[in-house]
């Protein structure tokens, strides 16, 4: 046993997936199943990225690198061996909270969300470790308050490209495009 993870995308009643993961538990190989349609963005978090490349392994700068989080289980991209791909539930482009959640989470692409319970109140912290910079945003009353500090203003980045999608009325994810290059990311809708 490697250790490698196989990584199982399939929609939740799904016998013919149960029974492919019986067999990788039996030859103890571990499996991350998930229903993109159903667990993201939450319960799973997934926080990718490609390198030069292409499909090169990541050791060598190039390849799949970062992690898929399911709860307490963490796949590490750049080691998964294989990906079993079957009837996912689709992803219902049209919501309009999962959009702005990946609208949001697109302006701070780096950042980790937590929800601590602290003081008798409810915050919700968002960190970039590589930037060096934090937010909590928390109920005071009847208003919301925001805590942040580092190198990047993180909830300001996050509200200013929720702010454009919305003046631009809220377009749905089945017309947005993500561009990937050498000089970053580049997300665009109409």
């Amino acid at each position: 046993m490697d250790g490698r993870s196989v990584l199982v995308c399939t929609e939740s009643e799904d016998a013919t997936a149960d029974l492919v993961i019986t067999e990788l538990n039996r030859r103890r190989v571990p499996v991350i199943r998930f229903d993109p349609g159903c667990d993201f963005p939450a319960p799973v978090a997934l926080a990718a990225h490609i390198g030069t490349g292409g499909a090169v392994r990541a050791e060598s700068g190039g390849g799949w690198a970062g992690r898929l989080t399911l709860g307490k289980r963490m796949a590490d991209l750049s080691a998964v061996r294989a990906l079993y791909h079957r009837r996912p539930t689709p992803y219902p482009t049209g919501s309009g909270e999962r959009t702005a959640r990946f609208v949001a989470q697109f302006a701070a692409p780096c950042a980790q969300r937590l929800v601590l319970e602290r003081d008798g109140r409810t915050e919700h912290v968002v960190i970039d470790v590589e930037a060096g910079a934090w937010a909590v945003l928390f109920r005071d009353g009847a208003r919301w308050m925001v805590r942040q500090n580092g190198a990047v203003r993180l909830w300001d980045e996050i509200t200013g490209c929720l702010a454009r999608w919305q003046a631009d009325g809220c377009p749905p994810a089945d017309r947005m495009r993500l561009r990937v290059g050498p000089d970053g990311q580049r997300l665009t809708w109409g």
